[in-house]
């Protein structure tokens, strides 16, 4: 896997993690991903594992 498909599987595991703790603090409220909250941590925390070295 190159360097730059790293960084972005990386970026976009970033911002799903800070979307889904706004929703969890009732600044942002996105009514279509608000019940599967914990999968969305649970597909970031597995595509950072995936990618980190």
């Amino acid at each position: 896997m190159s360097r730059k498909t790293r960084n972005l599987l990386r970026i976009i595991a970033i911002v799903i993690v800070a979307i889904c703790t706004l929703m969890k603090l009732d600044i942002v409220e996105i009514p279509a991903l608000s019940p599967h909250t914990f999968w969305l941590m649970l597909v970031s925390f597995i595509t950072v594992l995936l990618v980190s070295k």
